[in-house]
């Protein structure tokens, strides 16, 4: 056998280079070890021309399976790119991109949104100086609130003035500030939702919910809020979470919690945990749809984290501005977890449509809140959604007192706010106790846009979810799975995780190409998955395959799980097939026809793509076969350690047909022996003609013929 020159090969689609190609490498501290804390410290790009985008991708991956998503999205732009933020509890990242890049990204499929970052405004809302509540909930109070909404510079006429109650349009159910059973302040609007019971009755009921408050901070100095120093989180440099210079979260947090303690007033779920989380400074800017999202998953990441329940948890978010597909995705993922929000609709007098987060209320877990004052009138600035042939989603579920609100404000003191902000945290507070159910409309402002108004639910403890998993008892390779979910007590919308596992089993066995998927749960608590089990040429035997279901909220703890038997079972013989091995041992035999078969890896030149540490067993079955030992890539079976002569890696070839089979080789010297009737075929690696078998520049074993000897003319050369 005559040597020939050597042609080498290198295959670029080698994955297992892609991140020291791409400089994404371990030492970045961006590879198979990732954690999210490091790739989230990764500082801005600072590179000329780009700008902040928010990228939110179409099915959100488990949080640990974020950065190789990320990774391999971004390497399809630029093999440069690395992400400034992970939100691994929502399926998003923010990345700096010149708008080319951002472009590009844009077609890649699996992106549901990407936007440029901005800033967020916070809704300012009408102050009214505290103080002014009456005793009796007569009409006097109510009068002024009311024209001070309307007319804040005429407040001495109005309050000066006199009303009857159809001067304003008060009725059998409107209620003014009155001095609760404990002593303190209970706000009418606080009543109101109760549907006239004084809260305070029943205590700190509050006690065991979270609500987590993404606004300007919350004050740690009223002396009356249960607050979580511990989660707590400032999202402005060099601000803590308890410093609120606007006053605006900590109104918002005083209505919803305010504490059962003879002091300032009472909330609507007093007693429930504070969680500040800061997004706007001290002068009332500061936010960004990227620092809410921030602030957004790590609420969610607390409530994982700590197995929270759900029903005992909200966020409230007073906040919006125009439209942002991110911010509402971001919403909506999180609500696909079974999480609840209170959102403001906005100040402006206009369709919801139009404005976000207000837009993603009509998720069931979603709850966006328009502003009425004390006659169950909307407000004129209230943002409403008005249903149309055009527009058949109403974003906007309920709506709540927003005008002449009495709560915490600067300083601590106590002061009267008006708009949607103040209407918000009402619902939140009744979602940490008694739920919401909905009231008598209200008296629109536009026509056809009357919510109804929010008030406490049953009472009743929600029942615990149940989770059925129902899957076959057993599926042939090549076959069709389905697996279908039934729950009980599961938001339409919630998002669930099914993990595949087993001995044996791995990503390539499913068509789905991934052994993890998500299911969404929907408004008849079903939902389902399907996928194909791939069927392959090895007689591996029957595999189990583990199917768990997890909750978002416990992914390390399956609710349900189910075992399949998959049945091995290859299809039958195809006449003139290709086959190729893996980078283990491998048995593969040939069909009826004239096959090329070989052991490893059709492609790649790492020496473990090309045969390094494996044995494989070959047979042609009948007709005219070709044994693939070696390409332009190389020789085969090669562990390239000189000293080495390559006993732990060969193809055993079984049944090789001397003037009919074929024996394709790299072009260079071989070398054979016989023992036994079989026959070795060594690769001649110092071209001496001689077989070099200990030393330290050894032949290298490449295949052993059973009861067969090839001669040079069953040869063929690559």
């Amino acid at each position: 056998m005559s040597k020939a020159k050597s042609i080498s090969f290198i295959d670029p689609s080698l994955f297992e280079l892609w991140s020291l190609e791409s400089g994404w490498s371990q030492q970045d501290g961006i590879g198979s070890n990732l954690s999210l804390e490091a790739l989230q410290a990764e500082p801005a790009s600072g590179v000329a021309g780009t700008r902040t985008y928010v990228v939110s991708l179409e099915q959100a991956p488990l949080p640990n399976n974020l950065p190789a998503t990320v990774r391999a999205l971004l390497g399809d732009v630029s093999p440069d790119l690395r992400p400034r933020h992970l939100f691994d509890q929502l399926g998003a990242f923010s990345v700096d991109l010149s708008d080319p890049q951002a472009d590009l990204l844009r077609q890649i499929p699996g992106i549901r949104s990407i936007e440029q970052d901005r800033a967020v405004p916070m809704m300012p809302p009408v102050t009214v100086e505290p103080g002014l509540s009456n005793e009796d909930e007569g009409t006097v109070s109510m009068a002024f609130k009311k024209l001070l909404w309307q007319k804040p510079e005429k407040a001495g006429q109005a309050f000066n003035a006199s009303y009857s109650l159809e001067d304003i349009g008060l009725n059998a159910t409107t209620y003014g500030d009155t001095t609760s059973a404990s002593g303190e302040t209970l706000p009418w609007g606080v009543k109101a939702v109760w549907n006239g019971l004084d809260v305070s009755s029943k205590g700190n009921i509050g006690t065991g919910s979270t609500v987590f408050v993404i606004d300007s901070g919350v004050l740690d100095t009223t002396g009356d809020l249960n607050l979580n120093s511990a989660w707590s989180k400032s999202f402005i440099a060099g601000e803590s979470a308890f410093s609120d210079g606007v006053g605006h979260g900590t109104h918002v947090a005083g209505t919803i919690a305010a504490l059962v303690n003879g002091k300032g007033v009472v909330g609507v779920a007093p007693g429930a945990q504070v969680v500040s989380l800061k997004v706007f400074g001290n002068s009332g800017g500061g936010a960004t749809i990227t620092s809410i999202i921030n602030a957004i998953n790590y609420a969610v990441g607390v409530i994982n984290t700590n197995g929270l329940d759900r029903s005992k948890v909200v966020i409230n978010m007073s906040l919006g501005g125009g439209l942002s597909s991110s911010l509402s995705n971001a919403i909506l993922n999180a609500a696909n977890q079974g999480i609840r929000f209170a959102i403001a609709a906005g100040n402006s007098g206009q369709d919801v449509d139009g404005f976000s987060p207000a837009d993603a209320g009509d998720h069931p877990n979603v709850y966006t809140v328009s502003a009425v004052d004390s006659t169950y009138t909307m407000a004129s600035w209230s943002n409403w959604d008005r249903l149309d042939a055009s527009d058949a989603v109403d974003d906007v579920d309920v709506a709540a007192p927003g005008v002449g609100v009495l709560s915490y404000f600067q300083g601590g003191q106590l002061a009267y706010l008006s708009g949607t902000s103040m209407a918000a945290p009402h619902v939140a507070g009744l979602l940490l106790t008694d739920g919401v159910k909905a009231g008598s409309l209200v008296n629109p402002v536009v026509a056809g846009t009357a919510d109804p108004f929010a008030l406490a639910g049953t009472g009743v403890a929600p029942t615990p979810p149940s989770f059925t998993l129902q899957a076959p008892t057993s599926v042939n390779e090549g076959g069709s799975l389905a697996i279908a979910v039934t729950t009980t007590n599961v938001a339409a919308g919630t998002i669930l995780s099914l993990k595949f596992s087993g001995v044996g089993i791995s990503a390539g066995d499913l068509a789905s190409g991934s052994l993890t998927a998500s299911i969404s749960i929907d408004a008849s608590g079903r939902g389902s998955f399907s996928t194909t089990v791939l069927a392959d040429s090895l007689l591996e035997g029957n595999e189990t395959l583990l199917v768990s279901l997890f909750q978002a909220n416990a992914p390390s703890s399956p609710v349900a799980q189910a075992s399949i038997n998959v049945i091995d079972s290859p299809p039958p013989p195809v006449a003139n097939k290709v086959l190729w091995g893996t980078t283990g041992s491998d048995i593969i035999t040939g069909s009826t026809g004239n096959d090329r078969i070989s052991g490893v890896l059709a492609s790649g030149t790492t020496a473990k793509a090309m045969g390094s540490n494996q044995i494989d067993v070959l047979t042609g079955g009948s007709g005219a076969d070709v044994f693939v030992l070696g390409d332009k890539r190389g020789v085969f079976y090669d562990n390239r350690i000189n000293g080495n002569a390559g006993f732990g890696d060969y193809a055993r070839i079984q049944d090789f047909k001397v003037g009919t089979d074929k024996l394709q080789l790299f072009s260079a010297s071989y070398l054979t022996s016989a023992s036994q009737g079989n026959t070795s075929l060594y690769w001649d690696r110092n071209g001496n003609g001689k077989l070099n078998l200990t030393g330290s520049n050894r032949d290298e074993l490449i295949a052993i013929f059973s009861n067969s000897s090839p001669t040079a003319a069953d040869v063929i050369w690559a």
